[in-house]
């Protein structure tokens, strides 16, 4: 029968396998740590970027509806003094100008 020998110099030292093991996990750590972060960091931008949309779109329908509102009470002054026949003649287009001129909206 022959023996097993290990013979010093040939094969891997045992401090060469624990420095590979370390550096592998060293590395492999930071790359998950790195995909991770990025991961988090991504949604954390698309959740901030929802909700100021969100916010921007508020405030638009508010002034929206301020400007609707606005109009809306233009047009019905309009209509209360169109309603009276003597405000049809020559003097409309001046009542007009300066309803237009007063407000930006028409």
């Amino acid at each position: 029968m022959h023996r097993l020998r290990f013979r010093r110099g040939k094969g891997i030292h045992l401090s060469v396998i624990f420095t590979a093991v370390v550096v592998l996990s060293v590395t492999l750590t930071a790359a998950l740590n790195t995909i991770v972060g990025f991961e988090a960091q991504k949604d954390s931008l698309s959740t901030n970027t929802l909700e100021l949309n969100q916010i921007t779109a508020n405030e638009l329908s508010v002034a929206v509806d301020t400007i609707f509102d606005s109009m809306t009470q233009s047009l019905n002054a309009a209509s209360v003094h169109f309603s009276n026949p003597e405000n049809r003649g020559r003097q409309a287009g001046a009542w007009l100008d300066q309803s237009r001129g007063s407000t930006s909206f028409f």
